[in-house]
């Protein structure tokens, strides 16, 4: 809707950045009054923080990949964004943990899945 009414981006990201600052602001009121940040229970106040700051990273990234250009720092999110099936099909099947995991030095125990579990799993 914002994309259609606003055609300047001043005026897109105003709306989006306002929108987003008042949802923040409401969630955390509500997180003051009483209702808790809770993940587990989905409570209102943590829908509306989490979906404020999505707003407002998205209003950050938008400034800087479409209106200033910086098009380098996103260029991992945007091959994600187009091979996503890609990739949702490789891990979900584990042939992506499968190929990671192929690959050690001197022992099958030295390899890039081995390393990360035992460094921020087991701790």
């Amino acid at each position: 809707m914002i994309f259609n009414d606003f055609q300047d981006h001043k005026r897109r990201l105003e709306s989006w950045t306002l929108l987003s600052i008042s949802i923040f602001a409401i969630g955390l009121f509500l997180a003051f009054v009483g209702i808790p940040v809770n993940k587990s229970l989905y409570t209102i106040s943590y829908m509306l923080i989490t979906s404020a700051s999505a707003g407002i990273t998205f209003c950050i990234m938008y400034l800087l990949v479409d209106v200033y250009g910086f098009r380098r720092l996103t260029f991992l999110l945007e091959w994600m964004g187009i091979h996503s099936l890609s990739i949702f099909v490789l891990v979900t099947s584990n042939l992506a943990v499968i190929a990671v995991q192929g690959f050690y030095l001197h022992s099958p125990k030295n390899n890039m899945v081995h390393w990360i579990i035992t460094c921020f799993v087991n701790k």
